[in-house]
């Protein structure tokens, strides 16, 4: 009879566990930034300069300007 030798395969199931985890890993992080990104699909991509080009939040009132040559109907 022909005696098999003990092989010992921890190593090797250690290994991949650990590759697993990894790509598991990898995968949530794939799915959970998608799904983060979701609710501005659809939206319009607008995006404003930071420089200032827009008004302070409340500006100061300026008096309109009358046009004098024109009337005013009664």
């Amino acid at each position: 009879m022909q005696e098999f030798e003990f092989i010992d395969n921890r190593k090797a199931f250690r290994g991949a566990g650990m590759v697993l985890l990894a790509l598991a890993l990898l995968a949530t992080y794939l799915i959970i930034s998608a799904a983060r990104g979701a609710p501005d699909v659809g939206r319009p991509d607008i995006r404003l300069p930071k420089i200032g080009a827009l008004p302070p939040g409340s500006p100061a009132k300026a008096p309109l300007p009358v046009n004098a040559q024109r009337e005013t109907a009664p």
